[in-house]
């Protein structure tokens, strides 16, 4: 596949960033307080609703909707026109700021103001746990625990190192130096080093996905901004502490204890929801009634997130590996059919509400009411820059060490692993409701942080890729190279899965299909046949046959799934036994060819 774009240069990428953020700085403190009359007066609480209240709430909800709508419809447009400059995250934003404005100063009701503003408890209890849940029900899990250790070192301390190194120098340049309209106290500059520490890369990772870059780049990238967001949050509770206890050495030790606390604890719920529901499902004959089975499986995942959350842990956590053990065991004893939904199901939703989240982030600029400090945003933004990669390159550096040749992380990798930190939701929402007399700065300042990243660096990494000569358009790969193969095969934990946990978890899982080595016959459900050649023998079926109508008095059919988007073939294959060798062979980084539209036949 030949570049994408010529002639950008790191100088010409960095001359259009700059430009951009001064653009904004300057011009959206202007338009937004020209709307103010007190910039500290608190937002008025939402009235109850009478019937006019009620008829204008509705009709809120309703423009909402049609904001959605015409976003797909953009993003749509966007993509058929190849169109990489502006990703439909970066246009829903867009969108959103034009419909804030239009409601800031194009209406007077309070109560539609209401209702499309950014809920800070709706985002974390609804929106949420759907879009980090399919990140880990969805995960190409091959790759991921292929650089599990570098995940883990980028994800772990390099957002650590990100959060103390940005708290101290914003409180450097404004709090010692005072090169800020306003003096921010320690306490404030380290809230926004925990609240900007949470990279939010989603228009960055859907591009790798479309362009097909190399799979271990997206499992670096991905894996980081997904385990990111839930030590963000930790650490902003952990800042949130010290506003009214004394920071001390051991309460600094004892609050990175409770760090580690946190994280452990919510992967024992995720392991305790998961491997529940697998055992269910495995002792039960759920499989006869499709939609309930589905149900139970998604119900499964929330009341993992739920129950972090009320025993002090971290949600996010506990839904991402709840995703990850649901997939790895509990999916295996679904019927196809439930396999099929429950696919579906957290592809679509999650797409919903993750554009959802964008249109709210550009509509908050003007629904909220804001105070800016341009040389603050000037300031954190050039830090973040730096501060990312303080901790990018150093921990790729001590990676490395321990890497075999064929394994390390390149430069030009490394380089665009630096240049995907954007910024996003997980952001403004822990900037909503700061504990401080500077929230709405803090606020202010988050915002137009998140603006920059995801339009200017969103819509610079197609030139950025090209620049950096990183491998394009592996759209056909499906299987995991030789030695990675061979390091999961190696992999003590992997082996226990496989001796262990597989058999105890998986219904009728014979445990001599590994990799690399030949199925014996399956101690499967359907009946004597091995796996490799059930689904050989099998022929393949056309998508109106395959989403026929369900019959729930035929046997149930379990096993593993082939992707369509995946396998790079839209006819999906019928579902035959589970066969240990898919673990190994996981599908990629990247997509198929682009399904065709299907042909309705008698």
């Amino acid at each position: 596949m030949g570049a994408l774009t010529s002639g950008w240069t790191p100088l010409s990428v960095l001359k259009a960033a700059l430009a951009v953020s001064m653009l904004v700085c300057l011009v959206a403190p202007a338009v937004v307080s020209a709307g103010k009359v007190n910039p500290y007066e608190e937002a008025p609480e939402k009235p109850k609703l009478p019937e006019v209240e009620e008829s204008l709430a509705g009709f809120g909800l309703l423009m909402l909707v049609m904001v959605l709508v015409i976003v797909f419809v953009v993003g749509y447009l966007l993509k058929n026109a190849h169109f990489h400059y502006l990703h439909e995250s970066g246009a829903a934003m867009l969108i959103g700021l034009v419909t804030g404005i239009l409601i800031r100063y194009g209406t007077n009701a309070e109560t539609l103001r209401g209702v499309v503003a950014f809920d800070q408890h709706f985002f974390f209890l609804v929106l949420l746990p759907p879009i980090i849940f399919e990140s880990g029900y969805n995960m190409k899990r091959g790759h991921f625990f292929y650089n599990f250790d570098s995940i883990l070192w980028f994800a772990l301390l390099g957002t650590m190192v990100s959060m103390i190194l940005t708290g101290l120098l914003v409180y450097l340049f404004s709090g010692v130096i005072g090169m800020t309209a306003v003096k921010l106290e320690l306490i404030d500059c380290m809230f926004i080093g925990a609240i900007l520490s949470a990279t939010d890369p989603v228009t960055v990772l859907s591009l790798f996905k479309e362009l097909g870059v190399t799979p271990n780049l997206y499992a670096n990238v991905f894996g980081e901004s997904v385990l990111n967001d839930a030590v963000a949050i930790v650490l902003y509770k952990l800042v949130e502490n010290f506003v009214h206890n004394p920071f001390t050495a051991g309460s600094l030790l004892l609050s990175l204890l409770n760090v580690l606390k946190i994280l452990i604890g919510s992967v024992v719920i995720a392991a305790i929801t998961g491997g529940g529901a697998a055992l269910l499902f495995k002792h039960t004959d759920l499989h006869k009634y499709p939609q309930m089975e589905s149900a139970l499986l998604i119900l499964h995942a929330y009341i993992s997130y739920l129950a972090a959350d009320d025993f002090g842990f971290s949600g996010i956590v506990a839904i991402l590996f709840a995703g990850i053990i649901l997939n790895q065991y509990a999916y295996y004893n679904l019927s196809k059919v439930s396999q099929r939904i429950t696919r579906r199901f957290f592809e679509i939703v999650p797409l919903v509400f993750e554009t959802f989240v964008f249109i709210y982030l550009g509509m908050i600029l003007f629904t909220f009411d804001q105070e800016f400090d341009i040389a603050l945003c000037v300031i954190t933004f050039i830090i973040l820059l730096l501060t990312r990669a303080a901790h990018i390159f150093p921990l790729s550096f001590i990676v490395n060490i321990f890497r075999g040749e064929d394994h390390k992380i390149p430069r030009n990798e490394q380089i665009m692993m630096w240049f995907s930190g954007l910024r996003g939701a997980i952001a403004v929402a822990l900037s909503l409701n700061v504990p401080s007399y500077n929230s709405k700065i803090i606020l202010s300042n988050t915002l137009i942080i998140v603006f920059l990243t995801v339009i200017v660096f969103g819509g610079m990494t197609v030139p950025m890729l090209n620049y950096l000569k990183i491998p394009i358009g592996l759209t056909d790969v499906k299987d995991l190279e030789d030695n990675e193969v061979d390091f999961l095969k190696q992999n003590k934990w992997m082996r226990w899965n496989r001796e262990f946990f597989k058999p105890f978890l998986i219904a009728n899982y014979n445990a001599s299909n590994r990799p690399g080595e030949a199925s014996e016959s399956a101690g499967h459900k359907n009946g004597a046949q091995s796996p490799k050649e059930t689904r050989a023998a099998a022929p393949q079926v056309s998508v109106a046959a395959a989403d026929a109508p369900y019959d729930p008095n035929a046997a149930a059919d379990y096993g593993s799934y082939d992707d369509p988007y995946t396998s790079g073939d839209y006819n999906e294959q019928p579902y035959g036994s589970y066969d240990d060798s898919q673990q190994v062979e996981l599908d990629s980084v990247g997509t198929g060819s682009p399904p065709s539209r299907a042909t309705y036949s008698v």
